[in-house]
Protein backbone atom coordinates (compact mmCIF):
# COMPACT_ATOMS: atom_id res chain seq x y z
CA UNK A 1 0.00 0.00 0.00
CA UNK A 2 1.37 3.28 -1.01
CA UNK A 3 0.99 6.40 1.15
CA UNK A 4 0.51 9.49 -0.61
CA UNK A 5 1.89 13.04 0.66
CA UNK A 6 -0.86 15.46 2.43
CA UNK A 7 -1.31 18.31 0.30
CA UNK A 8 -2.15 20.62 3.33
CA UNK A 9 -0.33 18.91 6.54
CA UNK A 10 -1.86 19.29 9.72
CA UNK A 11 -1.37 23.01 10.75
CA UNK A 12 -0.59 24.57 7.85
CA UNK A 13 -2.30 27.61 6.91
CA UNK A 14 -3.94 28.29 2.87
CA UNK A 15 -5.17 31.36 1.80
CA UNK A 16 -9.02 30.32 1.40
CA UNK A 17 -11.06 31.90 -1.36
CA UNK A 18 -13.89 33.16 0.23
CA UNK A 19 -15.21 35.05 -3.19
CA UNK A 20 -18.16 32.13 -3.60
CA UNK A 21 -19.51 33.72 -0.27
CA UNK A 22 -19.69 36.78 -1.23
CA UNK A 23 -21.68 36.41 -4.41
CA UNK A 24 -25.23 36.66 -3.89
CA UNK A 25 -27.85 35.95 -6.86
CA UNK A 26 -30.51 38.50 -8.11
CA UNK A 27 -33.87 37.84 -8.69
CA UNK A 28 -36.09 39.89 -11.05
CA UNK A 29 -39.20 39.39 -12.88
CA UNK A 30 -39.67 38.43 -16.35
CA UNK A 31 -42.38 40.60 -16.84
CA UNK A 32 -41.08 43.53 -14.92
CA UNK A 33 -37.49 43.72 -15.05
CA UNK A 34 -37.04 46.52 -12.79
CA UNK A 35 -38.10 44.54 -9.89
CA UNK A 36 -34.55 43.02 -8.26
CA UNK A 37 -34.60 41.27 -4.91
CA UNK A 38 -31.94 38.87 -3.46
CA UNK A 39 -34.40 36.49 -2.85
CA UNK A 40 -36.85 34.50 -4.56
CA UNK A 41 -40.55 35.61 -3.42
CA UNK A 42 -43.21 36.97 -6.20
CA UNK A 43 -43.26 40.23 -8.06
CA UNK A 44 -44.81 42.86 -5.80
CA UNK A 45 -46.49 44.03 -8.98
CA UNK A 46 -48.08 41.18 -10.67
CA UNK A 47 -47.43 38.23 -8.67
CA UNK A 48 -45.46 36.28 -10.95
CA UNK A 49 -42.15 34.07 -9.62
CA UNK A 50 -39.17 35.75 -9.66
CA UNK A 51 -36.39 34.26 -11.76
CA UNK A 52 -32.47 34.27 -11.06
CA UNK A 53 -30.94 36.83 -13.40
CA UNK A 54 -28.98 35.47 -15.74
CA UNK A 55 -25.51 37.09 -15.55
CA UNK A 56 -23.24 37.74 -19.33
CA UNK A 57 -26.19 38.39 -21.85
CA UNK A 58 -26.27 34.89 -23.69
CA UNK A 59 -29.48 34.43 -24.96
CA UNK A 60 -31.06 30.79 -24.88
CA UNK A 61 -33.51 31.88 -27.61
CA UNK A 62 -32.66 32.09 -31.24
Amino acid sequence: MSKTKDPAPYGERRPVNREWRTATATYTCPMHPEIEQDHPGQCPKCGMTLEPKTIGGVDDEE
